[in-house]
């Protein structure tokens, strides 16, 4: 990029690495429990499904591409069993997948990082307008708040004279009220778990539910759940490898689904009708 297209800015950016563990569910309970860990910041114990995540680390990372260490595992291992006293402590054959990724901290352009406590950077994002150069920048953020950040660069445009069209709601979750006839149509092939398998579907999907359920009758196999214990059904996977531009396997187990957070890669290389929709993803 030429000098000509740069912007000049208050803040910048440093990574940070953070490593989540998903082991067998600790507790029987949807609880989130929540500890300090050795070096004094916050770890988390979270149901998934019928699965249990620990962690997270907290360390300097210089570029984006990290992946997890044994150092990672036996450091949140170690905080799980000294939190806890589990009659079986955690080992690493209790490790059924790993989450490894980096944190956007946002820094002011003086700061020196030899010196930042690295503990102490706050997760808050920061959104800079330049009006001269009529350029918005984003620094940091999460998932969990990019409502927030929409708003706030909505708030920008609005400065700078780009008028957005207006929405009732940047909420993408579904009404809560289930149609029950909707219900009705799951449990004609769900004798069992009827309504959480139909709660899950009608979460993922709010209307367009019907037409993955209705596809059962002429395709009965489809309303096979991929996985006991797991409310995701051929079917679903099949509507969204078409419906949502699914282009590897991994967007579809690690991104569209948690699938292969919940099951190891063995259980999922094993599963021989789970296998046979991958292979449909072109």
């Amino acid at each position: 990029m030429s000098d000509s297209f740069k912007v000049p800015t208050e803040n910048k950016i440093v990574m940070s690495k953070g490593v989540h563990l998903i082991v067998p569910r600790i507790e029987t309970n949807d609880k989130v429990f929540a500890f300090f860990d050795e070096k004094g910041r916050l770890f988390y114990v979270l149901p998934m499904h019928e699965r249990t995540v620990i962690g997270t680390t907290d360390t300097k990372a210089q570029t984006a591409d990290v992946s997890v260490t044994d150092e990672d595992r036996n450091f949140l291992l170690d905080q799980i069993n000294r939190c806890l006293n589990l009659q079986n402590p955690l080992t690493k054959a209790d490790i059924i997948s790993e989450r490894c990724g980096v944190r956007p901290l946002v820094i002011t352009h003086s700061s020196q990082i030899d010196e930042i406590d690295w503990l102490a950077l706050s997760r808050k994002h920061v959104v800079e307008l330049n009006s001269n150069l009529r350029s918005i920048s984003i620094f940091g953020g999460k998932l969990t708040d990019c409502i927030n950040v929409g708003y706030e660069v909505v708030t920008c445009l609005k400065e700078i004279g780009i008028v957005t069209k207006p929405r009732a709601s940047w909420i993408g979750e579904p009404d809560p009220q289930i149609d029950p006839k909707f219900i009705d149509l799951v449990s004609k092939h769900h004798k069992s778990n009827t309504k959480t398998i139909a709660t899950e579907i009608w979460r993922r999907h709010g209307a367009q539910s019907s037409e993955i359920v209705m596809n059962w009758i002429s395709h009965p196999d489809d309303a096979e759940l991929v996985f006991p214990g797991l409310s995701f059904t051929l079917g679903e996977l099949r509507y969204i490898i078409d419906r949502e531009h699914v282009q590897t396997s991994e967007d579809l187990l690690r991104r569209r689904t948690p699938i292969a957070l919940l099951r190891t890669q063995v259980e999922i290389k094993e599963n021989a009708k789970l296998q046979s929709i991958l292979k449909t993803i072109i």
